[in-house]
């Protein structure tokens, strides 16, 4: 038997993060029904409060070596330890739980702390290396902390799992990571919940649905400045995400133009809204300028709404409908394929979309991981 250890970094319990998280869970519980694989998850005290509900064991770690956490408010989700005993350092509880293989659902620098188990690396884009002159890529040491992750890491890893081949074509270029060690898995998507529509059922308008975080280089101004562009009847844009600081100046700008009661704003919201608010809207839009891969239009395809991108983007399997790529920084450009979408004009084929399947390359890591496991007599 296979011991992988999910070591849970996302931070929210919602949002692509999360949403990767739980649909490389789905395919590997899957997979392990297959090739004998029992899954043991890990997480530190502030992330074991934030994860999804679940029936999961969950084996808490403390992220420095001097730093003792306390217990009390995780006491009801961690198992495997007994009160009053020391929480040990995530080397340490991978070695105690005896894991064969750790896999990493999300790139962070505590994976430096790991030297002697065998462990997958998930890499889902490189901003700090694709976008520069925005903040949350450069000021305050964040190009220093993002890289601190990736370079010390990159060529340990046992396999590299990215959201897409340009990203893995990345690493190569960048880092010099060998082509047999990375797969794209693309960006899978977990078994869809139930929507809830509540939120959606407040817009009286049609409306074009932006779930994206409050960045700078979420590029939610194209957008605003395409509104007023949009001939004929009047649209909504309704925004969700989690306020990164940016928020208060995209409404201020909102206001100065006059389109505050065309434009929704709403903070971090469940999964379930975010799909009814796919649901009921004219399409998805994502101006991102950070790539090369977003969840939420890939949620609407799935869905049969259209996916309206920024020229970014670059999925590994291209739907055969729905999905319209626009120069990301022109706003007449959005106002033209949206004016198109409000008239009905882009199709989805739902039938003809599947979104990348991840089942395969996880397969080929494990069958690999387990010749060596083999050759080493441990299996």
């Amino acid at each position: 038997m296979l011991r992988i250890g999910l070591v849970e970094l996302a931070p929210l319990t919602t949002g692509g993060a999360a949403t990767y998280a739980l649909a490389i869970r789905q395919a590997l519980e899957t997979i392990g029904g297959e090739v004998q694989v029992e899954l043991v998850t890990f997480a530190n005290e502030a992330t074991s409060k934030l994860l999804r509900p679940s029936e999961v064991v969950t084996v808490l770690y403390r992220k420095h070596e001097t730093h003792s956490l306390s217990r009390a408010a995780t006491a009801k989700k961690i198992l495997r330890f007994r009160q009053g005993s020391a929480v040990p350092t995530l080397p340490e509880a991978l070695k105690r739980e005896k894991i064969d293989l750790a896999w990493f659902l999300a790139p962070n620098r505590v994976i430096s702390t790991v030297k002697d188990t065998p462990f997958v690396m998930t890499v889902w884009d490189l901003g700090h290396r694709d976008v520069q002159g925005f903040p949350e890529f450069s000021s305050e040491r964040r190009w220093e902390q993002r890289e601190a992750g990736f370079a010390p890491n990159l060529g340990r890893a046992f396999h590299v799992m990215t959201d897409s081949k340009k990203t893995g074509q990345s690493l190569e270029r960048i880092y010099g990571v060998y082509r047999h060690n990375w797969s794209s898995v693309g960006l899978p998507l977990p078994a869809p919940s139930q929507p809830d529509s509540t939120l959606a059922d407040t817009v009286q308008d049609p409306y074009f649905y932006y779930p994206a975080s409050y960045w700078p280089h979420k590029n939610h101004r194209v957008l605003i400045d395409a509104l007023p562009l949009l001939p004929g009847a009047p649209a909504k844009l309704v925004f969700s995400g989690h306020d990164e600081g940016h928020r208060e100046a995209l409404q201020k700008y909102v206001a100065e133009r006059g389109l505050a009661d065309q434009i929704n704003f709403h903070g971090r919201i469940s999964d379930e809204e975010v799909l009814g608010l796919i649901d009921h809207s004219i399409a998805v839009v994502m101006p991102s300028l950070l790539g090369p891969t977003n969840y939420p239009p890939l949620e609407a395809l799935r869905r049969g709404k259209p996916a309206l991108v920024s020229h970014i983007h670059e999925f590994d399997q291209i739907p055969n409908s729905g999905l319209v790529v626009i120069d990301g920084v022109s706003p007449s450009a959005w106002a033209e394929k949206m004016a198109h979408a409000l008239a009905g004009k882009i199709e989805v084929d739902t039938e003809g979309f599947e979104s990348e399947s991840s089942n395969g390359a996880i397969r080929e890591v494990l069958e690999k991981f387990m010749a060596v496991q083999r050759a080493r007599l441990l299996l």
